[in-house]
């Protein structure tokens, strides 16, 4: 019976043991809580991160958009400028005087006291005290200033003709043209001069003076000031009260007022070239050193381009505050979590400390624990080491527990179980999607001259049995080029694109895949066409993107990740053409190698 007491009490402590173990494992359930906090925190700042993305991509918009609309706003205040002018200049004593000017000037005669010429200075005399009038010119064929308000630039080369001779000559071929800020050939009153030039910045609206049969016997010009009604339509452009629109011209330089800098002397700050006839979008440091995303764009026919800028911290404010609430949670649930471990791990220090006391009256049984404790170990290490993953052992831990633990684990335990391995299974498929970018992308690519027929054959074998069962076929309608690629890679990117077509077919109909190739001056385009679900526009641009999946039942939104990858690793690209209901038709264009063997 002593004996049988010894037994039942070494069982007694034996089950001790057990429920210490099992306290560990607790421990690591809590772990494996924490690390899924943590992958949640990582996954909540890569969502931010695309936040961030997308609000900057809505804010660029706003910012292309806002050019056009300048543009168009600047097009009406022109026409109203411009009919206003040529109501003057269709006038019959507009055109009578004109006419005596040219005669005038032809005989050599004085344009300064000419009655003529004091005739349209009273006219634009009167003009100036009701609206914005500064001046005007009668500029004959030959560039000539027949008449002004000053007298120091009447019988000169216009300065028109000498700063932007293009829009006057559209004015002789009969349109109505606003020319840009140029620099002045005179002081003018109220204008700033320009830095290091004494005169001021000046702008004009022209118009054809029409004579006998509607032929243009000279242009009737009117001067503006850049600094109000210009630079103020061009200012109303802007987005935020910290942000700026402006113009500027041919030459890079600031054609509208804004505080502090000088007209047609100070440089846009584009990191890009000015001259650009699209709408660019780019982050870079404005004029007053502030970080700005901005949107720019030249206009040729105008002569000059706008520029909207908005500071970054304006434009992510909201997003900037929702990431600090959204980080702080985070650190405190984390804090919250190590503390619970902590006490935790003090509660089960007295348990170690009974088995360390108890361990020399179980040293035999100890021995068979601690020799299969070294088998499980050793069998764990083997598939971390094979597996390279933690999360084989999360898993594993889990399923013990129910298996070994079912009769005495509640609704509410199982459930927390069943949790822990749809996640774990969730993280694993990420991980392996991410590894299998990470191959791709740091991985060197071999490139040699593959024969890309023999390798699309070798695909097409390998899909048989899925195409098969799909009821498809797959057909390769025109010669199969030498490629200078990586053959892997190669592979890869077909086997990715075909398997998409049998993945996403239409239902209502077999797959038909074709694959054609075609060699262009650059390189060799790969074409793989089918007629699956297609794409629709507005999620073309993201099918490349990891983890974007445009079908949310099958696949994990790698596949054209990897496509893509390749293709930038070979210094080529991937192009997409799909229209809904029909199918789509992805494009791999490889450049020219080397030359290639004889």
């Amino acid at each position: 019976m002593a004996l049988m007491s010894e037994v039942e009490q070494s069982y007694s402590e034996v089950a001790r043991l057990y429920d210490a173990r099992l306290r560990r494992i607790n421990q690591i359930v809590l772990g494996v809580i924490a690390l899924l906090t943590l992958s949640a925190g990582i996954l909540v700042w890569l969502l931010l991160d695309e936040i961030y993305r997308q609000q900057e991509l809505e804010t660029k918009d706003r910012l292309t958009l806002n050019l056009a609309q300048t543009e168009k706003v600047l097009s009406i205040w022109q026409i109203q400028l411009g009919r206003e002018l040529q109501s003057i200049a269709s006038e019959p004593t507009t055109i009578n005087d004109t006419k005596t000017l040219l005669e005038a000037y032809h005989r050599g005669e004085d344009l300064f006291t000419h009655q003529a010429s004091i005739t349209m200075r009273d006219r634009f005399d009167e003009l100036s005290k009701r609206t914005h009038h500064l001046g005007f010119f009668i500029i004959s064929p030959d560039a000539i200033s027949l008449s002004s308000m000053r007298n120091e630039n009447i019988g000169s080369k216009n300065l028109i003709a000498i700063h932007r001779p293009d829009l006057l000559a559209r004015a002789f071929a009969g349109e109505t043209v606003l020319i840009p800020p140029i620099v002045s050939d005179v002081a003018i009153d109220g204008e700033d001069q320009i830095l290091n030039i004494n005169l001021p910045a000046t702008m004009f609206i022209a118009t054809p003076i029409y004579g006998a049969k509607d032929n243009v016997i000279a242009v009737l010009t009117e001067r503006l000031s850049p600094t109000n009604s210009f630079s103020s339509l061009i200012a109303l452009g802007s987005i935020a009260a910290q942000g700026h629109t402006y113009a500027y011209n041919s030459e890079g330089a600031l054609v509208s007022f804004i505080e502090g800098q000088d007209l047609l002397s100070t440089k846009v700050p584009f990191r890009g070239t000015h001259l650009e006839t699209q709408a660019t979008t780019d982050s870079y440091v404005d004029f007053f050193g502030t970080q700005v995303l901005a949107a720019y764009q030249y206009f040729p026919a105008r002569g000059i381009g706008f520029a909207s800028e908005i500071p970054v911290e304006t434009a992510f404010s909201t997003y900037y505050k929702t990431r600090i609430l959204i980080v702080l949670s985070l650190l405190g649930v984390l804090i919250a979590g190590v503390i619970f471990a902590i006490g935790l791990v003090l509660a089960n220090r007295r348990s170690n400390n009974l088995l360390q006391k108890n361990n020399r009256t179980l040293e035999t049984i100890n021995q068979r624990l601690e020799m299969r404790d070294e088998q499980r170990e050793e069998m764990v290490y083997t598939l971390s080491h094979d597996l390279k993953s933690p999360l084989i052992n999360i898993a594993r831990f889990s399923s013990r527990m129910a298996s070994e633990y079912k009769d005495s684990l509640d609704k509410s335990q199982r459930h927390y179980l069943n949790r822990i391995d749809k996640n774990a299974e969730r993280m694993s498929r990420l991980i392996e999607s991410l590894f299998l970018v990470l191959q791709v992308e740091s991985g060197t690519s071999r490139k040699t001259w593959v024969q890309s027929k023999e390798v699309i054959q070798e695909v097409l074998e390998m899909v048989d049995e899925s195409l098969n069962s799909a009821g498809g076929t797959a057909t390769v309608i025109s010669d199969l080029p030498l490629l200078y690629a990586d053959s892997n890679m190669l592979f890869d990117c077909i086997e990715n694109l075909i398997s998409n077509a049998i993945k996403y077919r239409d239902p209502s109909r077999a797959p038909r895949i074709t694959i054609s190739a075609v060699e262009t001056v650059s390189g060799v385009d790969i074409s793989v066409q089918d007629n699956g679900l297609g794409i629709a526009e507005h999620q073309q641009k993201n099918v490349f993107r990891i983890f974007k999946k445009i079908n949310l039942t099958v696949g994990h939104g790698i596949g054209l990740t990897i496509v893509k990858s390749v293709m930038e690793k070979h210094g080529g690209s991937v192009s997409l053409d799909s229209e809904p209901g029909v199918g789509s038709t992805f494009t791999l264009h490889f450049p020219n190698g080397a030359p290639p063997p004889i």
